[in-house]
């Protein structure tokens, strides 16, 4: 189930040019930290009115999100950069230098959620498919991983409950 911005409602239509590095080298599991009230669609429109008042030039800063059910639904197309993942410290579990920006070589899915919320089977699933897809299709490195935001950045995201579902 791919739920497509129009579906949820975006306000931007995304078709900027914000070049990406093809093949993406990583995936990372981001967490909106919103809340798990009200429809998908509407924690969505919540996700991408944050990022367009934080990152004005990018709006949403994800390629996808996935609710509890497994639904996923696209945000920025995979061919264009976010602005979420930038690298704070090193060394890292990625070997990247302190300051990459790793909006480039690497993917996003967000978990349009609060921290406390647990992260179902269903999300993982979705999110592993999302991943694979990309793979198979060449848009993905074959071997690419997941990392949380945390292991670029000195933060909690994606919190202890999507951190601990990251296959290592």
């Amino acid at each position: 189930k791919m739920v497509r911005r129009e579906q949820w409602g975006a306000r931007r239509a995304y078709t900027d040019t914000r070049a990406v590095t093809m093949p993406a080298r990583r995936f990372f599991l981001h967490v909106a930290v919103i809340g798990s009230s009200g429809s998908f669609a509407s924690r969505m429109r919540t996700i991408e009115a944050i990022g367009i008042s934080r990152f004005p030039n990018t709006g949403i800063s994800y390629n996808a999100a996935v609710d509890f059910d497994g639904t996923l639904a696209e945000a920025q197309p995979l061919a264009r950069r976010g602005a979420h993942t930038i690298v704070e410290y090193a060394p890292n579990k990625m070997g990247l230098a302190d300051g990459h920006n790793a909006n480039y070589d690497s993917r996003a899915l967000v978990l349009p959620q609060n921290c406390p919320d647990r992260v179902t089977d269903e999300q993982i699933q979705s999110a592993a498919r999302w991943a694979a897809a990309q793979i198979r299709a060449g848009l993905a490195m074959k071997g690419a991983r997941w990392f949380g935001h945390r292991d670029a950045a000195p933060k909690s995201c994606p919190c202890d409950a999507g951190y601990a579902r990251i296959p290592w």
